[in-house]
């Protein structure tokens, strides 16, 4: 019988973008200050009018994407994969860890789409003609867009027991699908985890954002204060943990472990879920600090949402506040430079933590404009890095649809 609540070892990372190639990039390019590559979403003013929009934003594409399109199946399966292959290569552990009953994979994010702005026209007059001028259009075929398609072709690909589950849940799409993830391994479901989110954007998501008020022309820094500037970016990451129990039959001597993972759901105004509630926010932070049984004066760092849209910043900033007081514990988000992943940016963030703990060292973001001093934040920003003595940090995730995931993760000596 495998023994309840066992600790959740982080044992694999893996991303990919147009910021970096790996981790280890991710990483240096942090070091170094870099900013992702940008341009345009927009060729020309008119298909920015054609499309009613009132800005022009910056995205971060993939290098494979020369153009705006979407990833094909073939194209999205290369990429997951890889990212995985890239956790399961710093783990040291083969293909068949993820095969067996007693795995649970998730993906999370949208399933295989098609942009609005290559099938509109036929939409909109239904003119034969377009199937021409639009080759796209021929694509929209259940074969090429069914949801299915990306668990099948990665349960074949890794010999998965069980399909992936899938889940969306908008921004917080992938630390909602670690809250599971987490929840399995500690109760004994599944004695190992993969987490993999990937995120092509699309124009209907440029367009929903903008009727949003979030997005802007001006450069992406969040905790701005002053307007909406979030750099979209597409890519993919991946997390592999597993129980402790198993780590140390693998060989492994895991250095960072998931303390806690909580999840709740704000009450706030339909119209206003993005901002969240600052009481639900602090109070599921609280609840991660006590599922990892963590002092606030124990944490050395946080890892907030921060995604460059002042109204959820504002509300973040006043959770941090309520916990740490003015000037408390630093603040990092580095969305900023390496563009706004959207559903998997959580992943991203929690496998730059990882290293943060690992090696003991804080990395600042950059931004190219001022930071507000309004928040009343310890910004970790524009400076040198800094050396992490704190054994534990907290992430928090907000979702579009009022989800709120927080957590805790430590650091560990490293069994000989």
């Amino acid at each position: 019988m495998t023994s309840r609540n066992q600790a959740v070892a982080l044992i694999g990372r893996g991303s990919y973008s147009a910021f970096a190639s790996d981790v280890p990039a991710l990483i240096a390019g942090l070091t170094a200050g870099r900013h992702v590559p940008s341009r345009p979403w927009f060729s020309c003013e008119r298909d920015r009018s054609m499309m009613n929009m009132f800005v022009n934003p910056q995205h971060a594409p993939l290098p494979v994407q020369k153009t705006r399109r979407a990833l094909t199946l073939k194209e999205t399966l290369r990429l997951i994969t890889g990212v995985i292959d890239e956790a399961l290569r710093e783990s040291g552990q083969p293909h068949s860890l993820l095969s067996g009953e007693r795995v649970r994979v998730y993906i999370a994010g949208n399933g295989l789409r098609t942009d609005i702005a290559e099938v509109a026209g036929y939409r909109d007059r239904n003119d034969p003609e377009d199937l021409l001028y639009f080759p796209a259009i021929k694509k929209l075929h259940a074969n090429c867009y069914a949801q299915d398609a990306l668990s099948e072709a990665l349960a074949a690909h890794y010999g998965l027991t069980r399909p992936p589950a899938t889940l969306y849940s908008a921004s917080a799409s992938s630390m909602s699908a670690v809250h599971l993830a987490h929840a399995a391994l500690r109760s004994g479901l599944a004695d190992v985890a993969l987490v993999v989110s990937w995120v092509d954007i699309l124009t209907q998501d440029m367009m929903f954002l903008a009727a949003q008020n979030m997005l802007g022309e001006s450069p992406a820094c969040p905790f701005n204060g002053r307007e909406s500037s979030v750099l979209l970016s597409n890519g993919a990451a991946a997390l592999l943990m597993c129980r402790d129990d198993l780590a140390r039959t693998c060989g492994l001597s895991p250095a960072v472990y998931l303390d806690s993972c909580v999840s709740y759901q704000h009450s706030g105004a339909r119209d206003n879920a993005s901002t969240g509630d600052f009481r639900t926010i602090t109070h599921s932070i609280e609840q991660a600090m006590k599922e990892a049984d963590v002092a606030a004066g124990s944490i050395g760092c946080i890892f907030p949402h921060g995604n460059g849209i002042p109204a959820s910043d504002n509300t973040e900033a006043m959770a941090i506040r309520k916990l740490w007081g003015d000037e408390g514990i630093p603040v990092v988000s580095y969305k900023g430079q390496t563009g706004y992943l959207s559903t998997c940016s959580a992943l991203v963030d929690l496998i730059i933590a990882c290293d943060a703990l690992k090696t003991q060292r804080l990395l600042s973001w950059h931004s190219p404009v001022k930071t507000t001093t309004s928040s009343h934040l310890h910004l970790h920003c524009n400076t040198a890095p800094v050396t992490l003595t704190a054994r534990h940090l907290v992430k928090t995730a907000l979702g579009m649809e009022g989800s709120i995931v927080s957590s805790v993760l430590s650091r560990r000596e490293v069994q000989p």
